[in-house]
């Protein structure tokens, strides 16, 4: 009887069997997350139908895209360093997860989504939150 082969651990280019964290492309993928986090406080700060709420709300978009441009070098910094690790997939992952699913569907729903349905706020939320589960 054949017998299934073992689960092959992930490549380990130093042969010392330790967790690889990389620096610069971890910390290019904190940015992005931290852009993502920053984005967020400002929709949460943001009174869209007040004065200067939409102020806030464009800063929220600007840290958005400067989350797309960290998620752009952390990969490529990575590659070209040859410096690939499970963790740092896992962490760009958590990263792109937030800047790019809990911010545009918060900002969606409170832009948007907000005032549509009357008193019946929770579709809005429901609208938004298939967006992140998508």
């Amino acid at each position: 009887m054949i017998q299934p082969a073992a689960p092959r651990p992930a490549a380990d280019p130093h042969g010392d069997g330790h967790l690889k964290i990389y620096f610069l492309p971890n910390l290019l993928t904190a940015g992005n997350l931290f852009c993502g986090f920053v984005a967020l406080t400002k929709i949460v700060e943001a009174d869209p139908l007040g004065a200067g709420g939409f102020g806030q709300i464009k800063l929220a978009l600007a840290f958005i895209l400067l989350a797309c441009i960290f998620d752009l070098f952390d990969g490529r910094v990575a590659r070209m360093g040859g410096v690939e690790s499970p963790f740092g997939r896992e962490f760009d992952s958590l990263a792109d997860l937030v800047s790019f699913g809990v911010a545009p569907a918060f900002l969606v729903q409170r832009v948007v989504l907000a005032n549509v349905f009357g008193d019946y706020r929770q579709i809005g939320w429901f609208i938004a939150s298939i967006y992140l589960l998508c």
